[in-house]
């Protein structure tokens, strides 16, 4: 659930295991002398085989969550760039 009540569904509730499958991250920018913080928490849910998921990202500036698609080995949000994830911290293999 979201600061404003929003919620976003990423995969199935019929009891099925996300183990292995559930991606959480932070985007932040550290600068000198300018802004310095979160500018988005995302969570996400692979749901292939070839790393695609679903993701929700809440975009602190906007105050606003943000749903779409992406690929784990490429991801990006919103048309943010972010690269490959790393897949130890993923639990996933190559």
């Amino acid at each position: 659930m979201c600061p404003n009540g929003q919620v976003a569904e990423l995969g199935d509730a019929t009891g099925g295991t996300i183990d292995g499958r559930a991606i959480q991250l932070k985007d932040a920018m550290v600068s000198a002398g300018g802004f310095n913080g979160t500018l988005a928490h995302i969570v996400g849910l692979i749901d292939s085989p070839n790393g695609d998921c679903r993701y929700a990202a809440w975009l602190y500036g906007e105050q606003r969550l943000a749903t779409g698609r992406s690929n784990v080995h490429n991801f990006s949000y919103e048309g943010v760039p972010i690269g490959a994830l790393a897949f130890d911290h993923l639990g996933l293999s190559a």
